[in-house]
């Protein structure tokens, strides 16, 4: 300083630095200097900070982790130290697979991550917002690259020649690996949730699971495991700060690659949610192909109306409904599925088949025909339910089997209905009797059914009339079959008092819940395009 400047009673700048000629007590480190600085802002004296010697936030010091997998490079391979790390990693990395396989032991080639056929959109955008939660929540993968990023080889050389830094690089590798666990298990419980808070009770639990090396070296220092992990976890390592690493260079690309990935774990999630939820929408999750079992009840003289407009009664035998559905179509965001004949399982042509639906209206799913009213008087509705289940707002109707209501006139509670999904996954769901081919069973010669449930039937039955029946057969060596049962015809041998005409036709035909025999006077010159 020179002397005119000691002279001067008035205080000087030099550089960003305040200086005094009046005895001041002097600035003994950098954080009296920052905090004199912040308390005189707003006066003559500034902070260059385009000069980039102060700064207005206080740097965070690069520091170890407190967690048992520090162990794994602090301390000796032999030690116990370094054994109860090791065990730590593996009781999380093997809860975490085991709730990953089981999360997925329902997943198909069609669904690998099992996920419910749709969801409310509550649930959809809470999937969305969890994925944001559980990137933040997880801390093995940024705590991982942070250490790769900060501390290099020669800084903690430095700082702690006796450890080896391959054991540190190992040691972020297992974070990485139980943090990378950790995300494929909360994408699967996300996409699998069908409700809201399900989703944040699954989130906490992985949470716990892989924080058990922090709350491990918790219990270390207090002495909760003894004395040797006591002292390792209260070792002064834990308390140096290592130097800030300079990004220039190779050392800038490095990192600049480790943000990346980071990031690259979000688009990556958010992109897979995404995919999952255009395959919902598209009914890619549903069943095409259903078969449907109804129960015993009968409504006497339902209501139909005829091709005129007319109305006349007719039993109505709820078993009749029974056979293959397929999906046509969408009604209020669920599947429409259609009753198809019952002896290909193809669309009606000259008739109407039945329809199942979901109606948002009655929150529930229901069976309907366009030609079957309630009565009369009543009008024509979209939703003229003749069966229905419970209340629900499930989206997938193999889920709401069981206990449903049907209409006889009045409300019949307790009416079984019984739904069974016709793709097959495997040979186990073609009963063993026949393989599994573009999910459909290709049942053996000797079986037959949706799922080569039954056996081939016998060709020729008799009756206790001394009647013979047979299976009506086709020119390729198939039979004809109602409700995946034999049509049998009568062939001769009835000792009854009546017996049929010779141009009289005879059939037992299954409808869907039991036999019934019919007479077709005149009718047994006919060929099968006429049946």
């Amino acid at each position: 300083m020179s002397p005119g400047a000691a002279q001067n009673p008035e205080s000087v700048k030099l550089r960003s630095i305040f200086v005094s000629t009046e005895n001041e007590t002097p600035l003994e480190n950098v954080a009296d200097k920052k905090e004199w600085a912040c308390h005189n802002e707003g006066n003559d004296t500034k902070v260059d900070k385009e000069a980039g010697d102060e700064k207005d936030y206080i740097e965070e010091p690069i520091m170890l982790p407190q967690s048992t997998h520090t162990f794994l490079f602090t301390e000796d391979v032999s030690s116990l130290p370094f054994w109860f790390a090791v065990l730590t990693a593996a009781i999380s990395l093997t809860c975490l697979v085991l709730a990953l396989q089981n999360s997925l032991c329902g997943s198909s080639s069609n669904n690998v991550a099992d996920a419910p056929v749709q969801v409310l959109p509550a649930v959809k955008v809470a999937q969305y917002i969890s994925i944001f939660i559980g990137l933040l929540t997880e801390e093995e993968i940024p705590t991982a690259l942070y250490m790769l990023r900060m501390i290099s080889q020669k800084s903690l050389k430095s700082k702690f020649p006796q450890m080896k830094f391959w054991k540190f690089v190992f040691s972020a590798m297992v974070r990485l690996m139980l943090g990378y666990a950790f995300l494929f298990n909360m994408f699967i419980i996300i996409v699998q949730s069908d409700a809201v808070i399900d989703i944040f009770y699954d989130l906490l639990a992985l949470q716990f699971v892989e924080q058990l090396d922090d709350i491990a070296f918790q219990l270390c220092k207090k002495e909760a495991f003894g004395d040797r992990l006591s002292r390792a976890g209260n070792k002064k390592c834990f308390h140096a700060e290592f130097q800030r690493q300079h990004f220039l260079g190779r050392l800038k690309k490095i990192g600049m690659f480790l943000k990346m990935l980071y990031f690259c774990n979000l688009a990556l999630a958010i992109m897979g949610l995404t995919y999952i939820t255009m395959k919902q929408r598209s009914g890619d999750y549903q069943a095409t192909s259903i078969t449907v079992t109804f129960g015993d009840e009968l409504w006497e003289k339902a209501v139909v109306e005829n091709v005129a407009g007319g109305f006349y009664e007719h039993d109505l035998i709820f078993s009749m409904f029974n056979g293959v559905y397929v999906q046509s179509g969408v009604h209020d965001g669920r599947p429409v599925y259609v009753e198809q004949r019952k002896f290909e399982q193809t669309p009606y042509e000259k008739w109407i088949g039945a329809e199942i639906k979901y109606c948002r209206s009655e929150c529930r799913w229901v069976l309907t025909h366009r030609n079957i009213r309630k009565s009369m008087t009543s009008e024509k509705l979209d939703c003229d339910w003749i069966f229905r289940s419970p209340e629900t707002t499930d989206y997938n109707l193999l889920d709401v089997s069981g206990s449903w209501s049907a209409w006889t006139g009045a409300i019949v509670h307790g009416a079984n209905i019984f739904i069974i999904d016709n793709e097959c996954e495997s040979e186990s769901d073609c009963n063993l009797n026949g393989v599994c081919s573009s999910g459909q069973c290709v049942c053996y010669s000797s079986y037959f059914g949706t799922h080569c449930e039954y056996r081939e039937p016998c060709p020729v039955i008799k009756g206790d009339q001394n009647d013979t029946w047979g299976v009506v057969y086709f020119e390729d060596g198939t039979f004809f079959s109602l409700y995946d049962r034999p049509v049998y015809v009568y062939m001769e041998g009835y000792n009854g008092t009546s017996p049929p005409g010779e141009n009289d036709a005879l059939i037992i035909v299954y409808t869907g819940s039991r036999y019934f025999g019919f007479y077709y006077a005149g009718f047994r010159g006919k060929d099968l395009d006429f049946w």
